[in-house]
């Protein structure tokens, strides 16, 4: 089979090898990660079916507060896929950034400046307008989780389907719960023994430049995202203090935007990805600045990832 024939398959067939795999990257049960310096960057591909009005292919920028963190922060970026939609597709574009408060747009900077000055092409931020700055950031983002992530949230599964080694390497990352079953059900074998084909490699990275220029070309949005405050507060206080879960209330959750439904569930499973391994051991949770009511604000979003009824 000829790799234009996976391209069309992948464009015309929710149910072909690409959207396959691209489902099982972001059913949920795994995501990538990397420190960059002693601040974790975090990426996973998701889907959803709750869309308000059009549906559009959308890539979220959270920064989840994290004491663990060299900045206090987690960079994590999340694409968002309607269910059934396979990572390349004609659907509208737009980035969104989800932010603790109005003004922790810097804190985003002080990561990308801290990667790489080359990698983010660090310049002072223009003065011109925040629309303007919101774009800039999400393009050295961009940049980043090409660097970092090696196209893998750009393209979701095609990447592993022509190169296995790059396949490995996600399967590393834990992205796939079980590469050796998943290389095997999803034909990954026939498609290695493509893998020194220049026109294949050099296709896939016209691909992911391509899907790259129509994020860059779309609308970019910040949102002061409620969750991301209640945590960031319940965070720099005891419990005597604030109790999270007091203040949590679905009704009044405001996001700013349409979708309120979809960019919950999104930013629950954002904040859990972050603190999976945080949970496990009780000995970070001191340092991580987690106190009980912490915990059970943490269980409470686990929850609603999960789909499981709030009380």
């Amino acid at each position: 089979m000829s790799l234009s024939k996976w391209f069309q398959q992948a464009k015309e067939a929710g149910q072909s090898a690409f959207s396959k795999t691209t489902e099982v990257i972001g059913s949920g049960v795994g995501f990538v990660t990397e420190t960059i310096g002693n601040t974790k960057i975090f990426g996973s591909t998701e889907s959803s079916d709750s869309y308000d009005s059009e549906k559009t292919d959308e890539k979220h920028y959270f920064l989840i507060p994290d004491r663990l963190s060299e900045f206090g922060y987690s960079l994590y970026t999340m694409r968002c896929l309607p269910d059934g939609v396979p990572p390349i597709n004609d659907l509208p574009k737009a980035r969104f950034f989800h932010l603790p408060n109005d003004h922790a747009l810097p804190t985003v900077e002080k990561i990308l400046l801290t990667e790489a000055e080359s990698d983010a092409e660090a310049e002072e931020s223009s003065p011109t307008s925040i629309g303007n700055r919101l774009h800039e950031l999400a393009d050295q983002v961009d940049r980043l989780d090409s660097k970092v992530f090696n196209g893998v949230l750009i393209i979701g599964g095609l990447v592993a389907l022509i190169n296995p080694i790059a396949g490995a390497a996600v399967a590393m990352k834990a992205l796939l719960p079980s590469a050796g079953l998943i290389l095997s059900k999803y034909g990954l074998k026939y498609a290695g023994e493509t893998a020194t084909n220049m026109e294949a490699q050099s296709r896939i990275k016209a691909a992911q430049k391509d899907v790259l220029q129509q994020f860059k070309e779309s609308n970019t949005h910040s949102l002061a995202n409620p969750i991301l405050g209640q945590l960031d507060k319940a965070l720099e206080t005891e419990e005597e203090e604030y109790d999270p879960i007091l203040d949590f209330d679905l009704e009044s959750l405001d996001f700013g935007t349409q979708g309120k439904q979809r960019l919950l569930k999104l930013t629950c499973q954002a904040i859990l990805n972050v603190y999976s391994e945080t949970l496990k051991n009780k000995k970070t949770w001191k340092e991580a600045s987690l106190g009980p009511e912490d915990i059970r604000f943490l269980e409470l979003l686990k929850g609603i990832a999960e789909d499981k009824p709030v009380s």
